[in-house]
């Protein structure tokens, strides 16, 4: 797969309630990146915009621990 060989740091940020194939997606990506870290928020699939404070908060967060 084209994601084996990347190197760099990955935060996957799921909604707890997204739809089975997004989620899907995510375990795939998860299992299959070294160095990845997987987060799960309390929403659905559309967190960057229902939970956007959240979303942003976790985000700054893996940004700024990974600089």
């Amino acid at each position: 797969s084209e994601y084996d060989g990347v190197g760099i740091p990955m935060r996957i940020t799921q909604g707890e309630f997204s739809p089975v194939e997004a989620q899907r997606v995510g375990r795939v990506l998860a299992e299959r990146h070294p160095r990845r870290e997987r987060v799960f928020l309390p929403c659905g699939h559309m967190a960057p915009v229902t939970h956007s404070d959240h979303f942003n908060a976790v985000t700054l967060d893996f940004l700024r621990s990974e600089s």
